[in-house]
């Protein structure tokens, strides 16, 4: 590589690839929040899991431009209404002094600023041959401002779904 390239390319690194004390930040809040959610899930035996998805779980979120997204799994036995009561109520629980707030897409979830970082709350199911029920699909879109979209990973189907 000559050294025009490895110099356009050493400007280019920090607008692109997070340094050491961005993700120590960003996984402590990433960190804190799954736990909040964990713990506001306890009482919902609906409730199969908790994870990160999106940019930030792929690791391809940009410096500057990053937010935290956790799916909760809720069993696919549970009803369309249950699913949506549940699912609200431990993303208000687990944002409570947050000044979470309710955003409507293909179902409702929550949203809320922790810490500097935008996060959101949707709810997933886990796929089940057994379940003999017709899949609940949907895209969790992030919420960052650069408007990248992912599709949940195979295995899982979203409760949430925004944006285009």
């Amino acid at each position: 590589m000559n050294a025009a390239m490895e110099k356009v390319i050493a400007r280019a690194r920090p607008l692109v690839v997070p340094d050491d004390a961005a993700r120590r930040k960003t996984l402590r809040v990433a960190e804190k929040v799954v736990s909040k959610v964990k713990e506001a899930a306890r009482p919902h035996p609906e409730v199969a899991g908790v994870f990160l998805g999106g940019s930030f779980a792929k690791d391809t979120w940009l410096p500057g431009d990053v937010d935290i997204d956790v799916f909760v799994k809720i069993a696919t036995s549970v009803d369309e209404q249950s699913f949506e009561e549940v699912g609200l109520a431990v993303g208000r629980e687990a944002l409570r002094g947050y000044k979470p707030g309710k955003k409507y897409a293909q179902h409702p979830y929550t949203e809320a600023v922790v810490d500097g970082f935008k996060v959101t709350w949707c709810r997933a199911t886990t796929s089940s041959a057994a379940s003999g029920r017709a899949p609940r699909t949907g895209r969790c879109t992030t919420s960052s401002s650069s408007g990248r979209t992912w599709t949940t990973r195979p295995g899982f189907r979203s409760g949430c779904s925004r944006g285009s």
